[in-house]
């Protein structure tokens, strides 16, 4: 395939839908570099994602992912796969932003499916809200409320957890692919 020009291929979904890990491996085979929102954020300010959280706020965190998203849309000469944070979407101004500068791609989950996927984590400052008993409720919760920002995207891709990664990979390059020629 050929590599997709000046267009960025932003993964967008709940923590835990794998944006990361799929990110990184997409970017491998499309020879593209890859960027983590949440980690450009924690370069920038030189903290975690957790202690922006515990110091600056979630808004504070939410202002920060708004600036670096800015700065990674306006520079068009290197197509990236970018994995955008959980709440990225529900931002405002991030969709002109997003729009104008790739294409977006929702990593569909189940929330059954997400919160075995996070179950087990303690990094997700958004998680430390709920009870170990609640966080499923919290989970569903959560994703209900993001559903309707995460479905704005011009793609999605359910992901099945039955697929290994090399299923995953090759089924999202198919439809990258697809959506590269209809363009």
């Amino acid at each position: 395939m050929d590599k997709i020009e000046n267009k960025h291929i932003y993964l967008l979904g709940f923590m835990g839908c794998g944006k990361s890990t799929l990110g990184r491996k997409l970017a491998n085979i499309l020879d593209m570099p890859f960027v983590d929102t949440d980690i450009l954020v924690e370069v920038k300010v030189g903290m975690t994602v957790s202690t922006i959280f515990e110091m600056l706020g979630e808004a504070k965190f939410r202002e920060l992912e708004l600036e670096v998203l800015a700065e990674l849309a306006s520079d068009g000469k290197i197509a990236k796969v970018v994995a955008l944070g959980g709440g990225t979407p529900t931002l405002e101004n991030v969709w002109p932003l997003l729009q104008n500068s790739g294409t977006t791609i929702y990593l569909q989950r189940t929330a059954e499916q997400l919160y075995d996927h996070v179950r087990h984590t303690d990094h997700r400052p958004v998680l430390k809200r709920a009870e170990r008993k609640d966080l499923l409720q919290h989970v569903q919760n959560l994703l209900h409320a993001r559903t309707p920002y995460y479905a704005r995207a011009n793609h999605t891709f359910i992901c099945d957890d039955d697929w290994g990664i090399d299923e995953t990979i090759e089924r999202l390059l198919k439809l990258i692919e697809e959506n590269h020629e209809n363009n």
